[in-house]
């Protein structure tokens, strides 16, 4: 062969070892039960990939052109494998027996919160993994997708968020130790909400919505916590008390002395969310958190003028922001559910049985609500033992699962609009070629 016929082929098979790997998974997400609910996930990423590898393909109207052309389009095969990286490593972890019950529970809870832009036609339902960051984190907290990082935490842009909305679904990272606390799902519902402001593209309708809810003179300093106000909104949602439980859990180990500029301070952020719970009708729910956390959270006297805006903000956020033509407050309901999940947290706790059937959004709010009753009536020596009388809300969870179909799940609304979604696509794969190419 003639040298440049050689790069050619060296291309031609490079392509062909992606293509086998691609194909795997696949067939893997086709045969093995264990996977089936992945299948779509698996098929979009793998669509992406191969709408960025049909503009490296050497073809008749797109020859390798000498020695530098072909460097260049195995740089991008290069990058494909790093991409698909980011995603084979976070399936793999379903294949470790110690996982396989918590990450079909976590990615069931993030799919119930992100429903309603799935029923959109937008996207994929989320992906949950494990990983080493101190608290869960979407795709929109790091500037490269790579396949092992860790995001620099509190750190967000309009970047990032581009980078967000053009992936084929949204990808979610949880603590490792999370495994070993179902407590802590709730939280996923703020992460969810990340992703729905990212696929929505609704940073100018947040901000305009917090912009109108406050003083002009404070508008400045609200500006950069807009993203993570709505993200605890959409964790209201999600849950409703059980949420707050465990934000505030969570911000009460934090240094209260520190304050980062894109972050609320944590006094007012827990108090804004007893606001959002209360415009929410928790309002009993909201004033015993208040009576356990406050403490925690003691207010400074520079925190007056925000503590003042707080219940504005929420209700702003919740009513001035809509997805598609549906208010926020209204997206995912799950009041009606509160009072079934504070019911199931007693009868777990007196050893009563936990019938079949139950919704996994309640049994998620019953689990917290049950681990902060044991939380605040036992000892240390005792905590553990008490916890063994949750297990019947983790079986009832698990119970609920159905290896090859999410709750509610139909064929996604994307199907019926073939060019609607090979447009996006596209887009998508455009987006990601040219970070490779930088």
């Amino acid at each position: 062969m003639e040298k440049l016929e050689y790069q050619t082929w060296e291309l031609e098979q490079r392509l062909k070892a992606l293509d086998e790997e691609l194909d795997g998974w696949l067939n893997l997400t086709v045969n093995d039960v264990n996977y089936h609910r992945h299948h779509r996930q698996v098929e979009s990423f793998v669509n992406l990939l191969r709408d960025i590898r049909a503009q490296v393909q050497p073809a008749a109207d797109h020859p390798v052109e000498d020695a530098i052309d072909a460097r260049e389009r195995s740089k991008v095969v290069l990058g494909m494998f790093r991409i698909w990286e980011f995603l084979r490593g976070k399936l793999a972890q379903r294949r470790e027996e110690r996982f396989r019950e918590y990450l079909p529970l976590a990615d069931e809870y993030a799919w119930l919160c992100y429903r309603p832009i799935y029923d959109a036609g937008l996207k994929e339902p989320p992906l949950i993994y494990l990983n080493g960051g101190y608290s869960p984190y979407t795709l929109t907290r790091q500037a490269e997708l790579q396949a092992e990082s860790v995001p620099r935490e509190l750190i967000r842009d309009r970047r990032l968020m581009a980078a967000m909305a053009s992936l084929p679904f949204p990808v979610i990272g949880v603590p490792w130790y999370q495994v070993e606390s179902l407590a802590d799902l709730p939280v996923i519902g703020h992460e969810v909400g990340h992703s729905v402001e990212a696929d929505l593209g609704l940073t100018g309708a947040i901000e305009a919505a917090v912009k109108g809810a406050v003083e002009t003179a404070r508008g400045g300093r609200w500006k950069p916590w807009c993203s993570e106000l709505f993200a605890d909104v959409y964790g209201c949602l999600g849950c409703g008390p059980a949420f707050v439980s465990s934000l505030a859990s969570f911000l009460a180990t934090e240094d209260a002395a520190f304050e980062h500029p894109d972050y609320p301070p944590n006094a007012v952020r827990f108090r804004f969310n007893l606001e959002v719970l209360r415009s929410l009708q928790y309002c009993a729910a909201a004033d015993a958190l208040s009576a356990r956390w406050s403490g925690s959270f003691p207010l400074k006297a520079a925190h007056a003028e925000f503590i003042a805006c707080n219940s504005a903000v929420a209700g702003a956020l919740l009513d001035g922001v809509s997805l598609g033509r549906t208010p926020l407050r209204n997206a995912i309901p799950f009041a009606p559910l509160h009072k079934r999940a504070e019911r199931l947290a007693g009868e777990a706790i007196g050893l009563d049985a936990i019938e079949a059937g139950e919704d996994m959004r309640t049994l998620v709010a019953a689990y917290r609500l049950g681990f902060d009753q044991l939380a605040e009536s036992s000892d240390k020596d005792s905590f553990n033992n008490m916890l063994e009388r949750l297990v019947r809300l983790k079986n009832a969870m698990t119970g609920a699962l159905q290896p090859d179909l999410r709750a509610g799940e139909s064929p996604h609304p994307m199907q019926l609009d073939e060019d609607r979604r090979r447009e996006s696509g596209r887009a998508r794969a455009q987006f990601w070629l040219k970070e490779l190419r930088k």
